[in-house]
């Protein structure tokens, strides 16, 4: 779910749905095109000063074998019932310490 803020998301926030599995981050397009990309590709997850909704924005930055660099931005979806940003972030801090630039905590979403 994207935060609601009089259309200004939409600039703010990539138009792709995020899901992650053990080895792979996916974005899907709104038109269904899915992008593949190794977690290990992952160089930056950080938190931005842009909040929405009383959300923070979080970028990730995945750096390409053809050297090109792909950034997206997102508000995360965690609750108490859905963990899997916490279990994301921590999937790549193990990964790849280096990329993680803002710890997450509970009480800095």
């Amino acid at each position: 779910m994207k935060p609601f803020f009089f259309g200004l998301e939409k600039k703010l926030i990539s138009k792709e749905e995020f899901y992650f599995d053990h080895e792979n981050f996916y974005a899907i397009h709104q038109d269904l095109q899915k992008k593949v990309f190794k977690l290990s590709t992952i160089t930056e997850l950080k938190r931005t000063a842009t909040q929405v909704n009383n959300r923070r924005i979080w970028q990730i930055t995945i750096q390409q074998a053809n050297a090109t660099t792909v950034v997206f931005k997102f508000a995360h979806n965690y609750t108490l019932w859905n963990k899997n940003f916490a279990i994301f972030h921590k999937k790549i801090k193990k990964i790849n310490p280096e990329a993680i630039k803002s710890k997450w905590s509970l009480w800095s979403m």
